[in-house]
């Protein structure tokens, strides 16, 4: 039986026998004391469902923790978690953060091994996570899922994508809705990607025809419940990008125009698009500056982890590739350890060039592996915890 204070002597005479049972709606952060205890331990934790079997993540006041395993029936409550702004804002000014992006696994296995990898890089205590969705919605459902699992079993603040490519208002309005249900108060507001199968994106009847649409939706309907992350393109969207691989001058002053307008929407904060040239990111947010725009803007880095991917991901988002770069991945194409090593120590050589430039957050697009992204916090001198 939990209490939600000091139990007293009547309490515990008076208490309900049986099948050990829980108050209802225990959650992440609640401060509980059980039957036997002197004082109360913060809930860290909800590390297990398994039809009835409940396990608990305590820790006391020094800091100490413990587990407790109940055959119970615990009502997961939902505790409304701090938005990303808010823990941008408050923290040290020389922390050095991270967050990780993660993807909806396609088999019930690799969901499971996703839930357990988020267990483990929760312990190097990103501000947030964020999970995608797929085009039209494809993803809904497990992505609600996975951001709900993150933040109510391991306590990760998640960071919900929600697009606006095909989908329906009734869609968006569930999938806020859900949102709201679990405590989720951040959302990564973007336009999408075109449907499998499409190469061009299209507008259904619905009244979303980009991400500014959705944003202003979101703030129409929920006002500032819910924290929207934005997208930023420093080389400008692939879709504007010439066949040189630069964007034409005319062509990126719309693209940031735009940007300002989803920021004047109610965009709290700007994720980028990954590059590869930290000198390009660094220039994009002169230019955000100049035009006034003052949110926090995250760096999108992705660690080159093989030639192949590497050329894919470079390919459709039409990232700009320096040339030291290129010559160095043709020289190691075929060497699959040399790449993995370069890859590690590029984008640590690209987080030190952000961090010494002022940028303390990392944004890792990890991927769905925690290797290399421990690699580079390891040798950023970041904590990485055991595996």
């Amino acid at each position: 039986i939990f209490f939600r204070e000091m139990p007293s002597t009547s309490d515990l005479a008076t208490a309900v026998r049986g099948p050990p049972r829980c108050v209802s709606a225990v959650k992440v952060g609640d401060i509980i004391w059980t039957e036997d205890a002197t004082e109360g331990q913060l809930v860290k934790y909800i590390t297990e469902f398994s039809g009835s079997l409940v396990e608990l993540t305590l820790e006391n006041a020094a800091g100490v923790e413990s587990k407790v395993t109940y055959n119970a029936t615990l009502e997961v409550g939902c505790q409304e978690a701090p938005t990303v702004a808010e823990l941008l804002k408050n923290k040290d000014p020389n922390q050095i953060t991270v967050s990780f992006e993660y993807f909806p696994p396609k088999t019930e296995k690799g969901v499971e091994n996703l839930m357990n990898r988020i267990g483990l890089m929760r312990k190097a205590d990103p501000i947030f996570c964020d999970v995608t969705w797929g085009a039209g919605g494809g993803t809904s459902d497990l992505t609600l899922e996975l951001c709900t699992n993150a933040q109510i079993k391991w306590g990760v603040n998640a960071n919900m994508h929600l697009t606006c490519t095909n989908m329906e208002k009734e869609k968006i309005d569930m999938a806020l809705e859900g949102c709201k249900k679990v405590g989720i108060r951040n959302i990564v507001a973007l336009r999408g990607d075109p449907p499998v199968g499409q190469t061009e994106w299209k507008a259904i009847d619905t009244g979303f025809s980009c991400a500014l649409d959705l944003v202003k939706y979101i703030r129409e309907k929920h006002g500032d419940y819910f924290c929207l992350s934005i997208a930023g393109y420093p080389e400008g969207h692939p879709t504007v990008i010439a066949d040189d691989g630069k964007c034409p001058p005319e062509a990126f002053a719309g693209e940031m125009a735009y940007l300002k307008e989803k920021v004047v929407a109610g965009g709290d904060l700007i994720i980028t698009q990954l590059f590869f040239d930290v000198d390009i990111f660094l220039s994009f947010c002169a230019e955000c500056k100049k035009l006034g725009i003052e949110v926090p803007i995250l760096p999108g880095i992705m660690i080159i982890t093989s030639y192949g991917g590497f050329k894919k991901m470079a390919g459709f988002c039409k990232t700009w590739i320096p040339a030291d770069l290129a010559s160095k991945m043709e020289e190691i194409k075929d060497d699959e350890a040399a790449v993995k090593e370069f890859g590690v120590q590029y984008a640590v050589d690209m987080c030190k060039k952000l961090i010494d430039a002022g940028h303390k957050h990392l944004h890792f697009y990890c991927l769905n592996v925690e290797g290399p992204t421990f690699a580079v916090m390891e040798r950023l001198g970041l904590p990485v915890p055991g595996q």
